[in-house]
């Protein structure tokens, strides 16, 4: 079934029946599109060409040097000496497009990223002031004549409002100074709905945990090595130390007198916190917030999903513990085993390493060995610390060699890739000329025109190879749409053609008026010529 039966008997165009069948096979499945990402359409062979032959000039100006040894620099020889040739290609300018080409061809070494990846750290969900409270802990300093006292100040803060609404001051974090600094939030605000807290052995408890039990307040633990979870307190510990600084104190006093100053420098600090509006565009103050009191339907909603928070956490916990593959698990066991490192903490030896890749581990065993074997080796560096830093050398090494393979993949390197390159320009350069046909018919039929005329007038006749040139033009002016338009083109475009006498132009306008003519009355196949 032909393209334009089908687009006379559904109404479609045929350029988009044409197009929904280059894109399905012949059961109708869709093809899938070749990546080809930064090759497409805007960077040509002739660009790549003009960047590779520039570095190569740039290169031999510069004695003793292999590769480009500074982009800027290059691209700054380019602007000057390249300009011309740089203007007319789309990606002239392009930093990243020209690096890569570089890159591809050997030009250029790859440098791994040196930024660290970023970590997902959600937002906590915060509800209505006083349904969730966070609780830490931290060591504060006290000097007196010249000696150190140490306490720990316990702080609980409402996570809405951002008001610090209890704090003890205790010679350890102890289950009980945990518990007495919720009981003195409670007192002044009432029961909460839940309470984030750390992993240290004093907040685990089960006294702590009983306690909150029998108070029916819900307890979430924060992730192993994720402090941002309770940002909130820790932040304030952060303003404190700034705000407050060092603490000394000169006279006769004991330790009981260092403590009760610091108790109230906090109690002043909290004061002073809660007065503050969290925001400027919040003019209610923590302690405003505090006395809000919510409705059932908000408490509801709350508890039901700070429970499902406490649920997620303790899933967390179970899987941040520390889970490894044995397939890595007996590779590292081997390497500690085979090189006799010396490793002090194994847990985070093993957590350290899981991070890497297999080949990374491998390729550093075996540079460790050969590099072990020497005869001045120093055998105070048989321990984890050392192994570690090579192995984090190798993932960099790794990570380089993997995006210049990327990059090489999508600038078609080696030869094979090219040809295929070759022959995706060709299906492009088809598609350009048949769109621009579409959109100015009258050029090629023009172009054919006047080399039939030149043949016809020499060698007295037209070869069918300029006929069917001719034909395939003459498709486009049995359109509707714009064929007035087409033919007005088609008549300067004819009239601008000075090689040819006048009376040869009025001919050659009146033989193009027939075809298009026959070709609208019968069909394209039916048009006679000359």
């Amino acid at each position: 079934m032909g393209v334009n039966y089908v687009s006379s008997l559904t109404g479609l165009l045929s350029q988009t029946i044409y197009k929904w069948d280059q894109a399905y096979d012949e059961d109708y499945r869709k093809l899938k599109g070749e990546e080809l990402r930064g090759v497409n359409n805007l960077v040509s062979m002739e660009f790549i060409s003009l960047i590779k032959e520039s570095a190569r000039d740039y290169i031999s100006k510069r004695k003793g040097h292999k590769r480009v040894c500074n982009i800027t620099n290059f691209i700054k020889w380019l602007k000057r000496y390249r300009r011309i040739e740089l203007k007319s290609h789309p990606f002239g300018k392009s930093r990243r497009v020209i690096t890569e080409i570089l890159i591809a061809h050997d030009l250029y070494k790859a440098k791994g990223s040196q930024k660290e990846y970023k970590k997902y750290t959600p937002r906590l969900k915060r509800y209505y002031p006083g349904a969730q409270v966070v609780l830490d802990g931290k060591k504060m300093k006290v000097s007196i004549n010249g000696n150190r006292y140490e306490f720990n100040l316990e702080m609980c803060k409402d996570i809405k409002s951002d008001g610090i609404t209890a704090h003890k001051i205790s010679e350890v974090e102890t289950a009980e100074v945990v518990f007495l600094t919720i009981k003195e939030h409670i007192s002044k605000h009432g029961l909460p709905e839940s309470v984030l807290i750390d992993n240290s052995k004093a907040n685990l408890s089960s006294k702590v945990e009983e306690q909150l039990k029998e108070e029916k307040i819900i307890r979430i633990e924060a992730f192993p090595w994720r402090p941002e979870t309770k940002g909130t307190v820790e932040g304030e510990f952060g303003k404190i130390g700034s705000r407050i600084g060092e603490i000394e104190i000169r006279g006769n006093t004991e330790k009981e007198l260092a403590r009760s100053i610091l108790t109230t420098i906090v109690d002043i600090y909290a004061e002073m916190s809660n007065q503050t509006p969290r925001c400027s565009g919040c003019p209610l103050k923590p302690s405003d917030l505090m006395n809000y009191v919510a409705t059932e339907d908000e408490r509801e909603n709350a508890v039901q999903a700070l429970r499902l928070q406490q649920q997620k956490s303790r899933e967390g916990r179970k899987k941040a513990g520390f889970t490894i593959s044995e397939k890595k698990a007996v590779l590292i066991e081997g390497i500690i085993d085979r090189n006799r490192l010396e490793i002090t903490d194994k847990e985070r030896f093993y957590k350290t390493l899981n991070s890497y890749d297999t080949k990374a581990l491998e390729q550093s065993e075996n540079d460790f060995y050969v590099y072990s074997r020497k005869e001045n080796f120093d055998k105070s560096k048989r321990t984890g610390q050392y192994f570690i830093g090579i192995v984090k050398n190798k993932q960099r090494e790794i990570d380089v060699s993997k995006k210049e393979e990327l990059v090489k993949s999508r600038y078609f390197f080696d030869k094979e890739k090219e040809k295929k390159r070759l022959k995706l320009e060709q299906v492009q350069e088809k598609k350009r000329l048949s769109e621009e046909n579409k959109k100015h018919p009258e050029k090629g039929l023009v172009t054919w025109l006047v080399n039939s005329m030149n043949l016809l007038a020499n060698i007295g006749k037209v070869p069918n190879f300029f006929v069917d040139k001719i034909k395939s033009r003459l498709k486009f002016f049995m359109f509707k749409q714009n064929r007035k338009k087409h033919f007005e083109r088609l008549k300067r475009e004819i009239m601008c053609l000075v090689e040819f006498d006048l009376d040869q132009r009025l001919e050659m306008i009146k033989l193009a008026s027939r075809w298009i003519d026959e070709a609208r009355k019968t069909g394209v196949k039916s048009v006679t010529f000359f």
